[in-house]
């Protein structure tokens, strides 16, 4: 079985943007109102899920290739991209954020959800290409039967008009 990745489009990057800032500021909510209740934070707070909404975007190009690849190859580069989004995610939280703060089970449940959040990621898209596949097979099938319908009228006028 072979895995074919379409080229990165500029549809799959803003989508995948887009699904991983949502999931982003809902897990970052959740994490914070757990581990670190009585925290506030200022206006900057609301850049953080973009950016790591954009470098998780951005970290999809170690899954381009211009060849077919086989189905382990494709779960070896998105193993690897998993680990480079876990990795930013704790370094930029490491140079920019309160690291003190940060205990065992808070750096468990951050990755845990980033994993989490990158599979949610991968089933919207893998959904949305499956609505896409389905509605452009439906055109195909009714163009299909347009032309053999076509087809078989000409059939029908040339037999009454002596087989011309």
């Amino acid at each position: 079985m072979k895995w074919e990745k379409n080229k990165n489009t500029a549809t799959d990057f803003l989508l995948s943007f887009f699904i991983i800032t949502a999931c982003i500021t809902i897990m970052e909510a959740v994490i914070g109102t757990i581990f670190m209740p009585g925290e506030r934070f200022g206006f900057e707070a609301f850049f953080s899920p973009p950016l790591f909404g954009f470098l998780s975007a951005l970290s999809s190009v170690v899954t381009f290739s211009r060849r077919q690849l086989s189905a382990g190859a494709m779960a070896v580069r998105l193993f690897l991209q998993l680990a480079m989004i876990e990795a930013m995610v704790l370094l930029v939280n490491f140079f920019f954020g309160n690291w003190e703060l940060f205990t065992a089970p808070m750096i468990l449940t951050l990755i845990l959800g980033i994993a989490l959040i990158f599979c949610v990621v991968y089933l919207v898209m893998w959904l949305n290409e499956r609505r896409i596949s389905r509605f452009f097979n439906e055109r195909l099938l009714e163009f299909q039967k347009e032309v053999q319908l076509r087809n078989e009228e000409r059939l029908k006028n040339q037999e009454a008009w002596g087989g011309r």
